[in-house]
């Protein structure tokens, strides 16, 4: 493992003891959501990442739910009691949609996804849509994935971990893999280059949007 690669897993450590120690926090009340209409399914998107670091290969699920959020002309909303940014449930077809950004590192965003499971009364961990990297895809390539394990994937992993279920529906966006395992880390943690930024706006991105908004139309209506 090379330097930058034993400072970075290094300070993933260290952030991560101290955010998971912060969303264990109580704090103040938020505004009470509202269970779904009669008959009607509330599904949960999530954008899996690293709060702070957005525009890096790893936060790319975050990057798809920006691109959702504007696509449904929706606004953000920070609240404490998610850990995360939020929008308000919208109907959909026969369903309501809420989407969450978690603000905290990747290692534990499962901490946002449990308390907005919780607090946006999400009736099953089916009804989760996960939305995170894939590193062994090329730049483009999207593929949807109901249930099973994480497959090494550290936000998925501590999403399971606090749902207590594998269950979940997932959209992996692939990002490439660098010819050397020793690069991983920081190919992760780097930004996509100027060329993998266009093809990311233009082609990728809006391929995602689609794919998210099937998923959560299909089984469990």
């Amino acid at each position: 493992m090379n330097t930058w690669s034993i400072i970075s897993s290094s300070l993933q450590i260290i952030c991560t003891s101290i955010f998971d120690a912060a969303a264990n926090l109580v704090v103040g009340e938020e505004e009470m959501v509202p269970p779904p209409a009669a008959n009607t399914v509330r599904k949960l998107i999530v954008g899996l990442g690293n709060h702070g670091m957005l525009r890096t290969r790893h936060s790319v699920g975050m990057q798809a739910v920006n691109e959702l959020a504007k696509t449904l002309e929706l606004e953000w909303n920070y609240r404490r009691d998610c850990l995360g940014y939020v929008t308000n449930p919208i109907p959909y077809k026969e369903l309501e949609l809420v989407i969450l950004r978690p603000k905290l590192l990747m290692n534990i965003n499962g901490n946002s996804v449990a308390k907005a499971f919780r607090a946006f009364k999400i009736q099953s961990p089916k009804d989760v849509i996960l939305v995170h990297d894939d590193l062994d895809r090329g730049l483009g390539k999207v593929r949807d994935k109901h249930g099973g394990s994480a497959g090494g994937h550290n936000g998925v992993r501590s999403t399971t971990e606090k749902l207590k279920s594998e269950n979940t529906k997932r959209v992996r966006v692939g990002i490439g893999r660098p010819m050397s395992r020793d690069q991983v880390t920081h190919y992760v943690l780097s930004d996509f280059t100027p060329e993998e930024k266009v093809q990311l706006a233009e082609v990728v991105l809006p391929d995602v949007v689609q794919r998210i908004l099937a998923l959560a139309a299909t089984e469990g209506k």
